[in-house]
């Protein structure tokens, strides 16, 4: 049956560096997987890879990991590899191959994507529908093995991660899955162990907090980010040191 109108145009959800020097991206609702190639001025939409979103991509060597809300299949997680052709699937000569694992939800949203000291591939996420404990989800890429530590802090989310000194640094926020109430009042920052796979400490660096974002290692090993709302509505930019285990500079700004 032909239609007489176009479609809604779709907005691009996420944007990355990738391999091979193009920038590769996501669009929301649904999810059309595609590339930028800079040089040429060229974009190739590779086609429909689920209803959702990619929220994160991460490249390592001469691969794109991805982690996805709603993506084909229901599965989370996806690897492409762009020297090889497309042919999405779970077998192992897809591409990008879809990837699933004991305890994986399709509503989770893996908001932050990082490599770890142990080149395995950290993710933070906020929990699925109706759910607060969104779980630290460890990716080993080489075998593919990945486990899931859940509730490390109760009823938070996890929404960002950096790595410093052979730790995780992580940041969470008091919100969950959509139709959740939080339970929490207050943010927190915690270091997690890969080695021992343990909480090695956890505190607030900004009080009132709700959430924490946007974490970033400095080249003096301190951890950069932000956190909203804080006192009286306001976002805090601020800097942890996670040896001292002491927040330094804090500047408050409008949120």
């Amino acid at each position: 049956h032909p239609f007489s109108y176009d479609g809604r145009e779709s907005d691009v959800f996420r944007l990355a560096a990738g391999p091979e020097g193009r920038i590769y991206g996501s669009s929301i609702l649904p999810l059309h997987f595609f590339t930028v190639d800079p040089e040429a001025r060229e974009v190739h939409d590779f086609g429909r890879l689920g209803h959702g979103e990619v929220y994160s991509f991460l490249t390592q060597g001469e691969k794109l990991y991805m982690a996805c809300y709603g993506a084909r299949d229901k599965v989370p997680l996806m690897v492409y590899d762009p020297t090889q052709p497309f042919r999405p699937g779970a077998d192992g000569q897809a591409n990008p191959r879809q990837i699933d694992y004991d305890g994986s939800t399709t509503g989770w949203r893996p908001l932050a994507m990082i490599e770890g000291p142990d080149k395995n591939i950290y993710l933070g996420s906020v929990a699925g529908y109706g759910r607060l404990d969104g779980a630290l989800t460890v990716w080993d890429t080489e075998s593919n093995h990945i486990e899931r530590f859940s509730n490390i802090i109760p009823d938070q989310s996890l929404t960002s991660l950096a790595t410093v000194d052979g730790l995780i640094v992580a940041g969470t926020m008091v919100f969950g899955g959509g139709g959740s109430s939080p339970t929490q009042k207050e943010a927190k920052l915690f270091l997690w162990d890969p080695d021992k796979k343990v909480k090695t400490w956890e505190g607030t660096p900004v009080p009132k907090a709700k959430r924490m974002t946007d974490f970033l290692t400095l080249p003096d090993g301190k951890i950069m980010g932000i956190a909203a709302p804080g006192a009286e509505g306001k976002g805090t930019l601020f800097v942890f040191d996670p040896r001292s285990r002491q927040t330094g500079l804090t500047l408050p700004f409008a949120w």
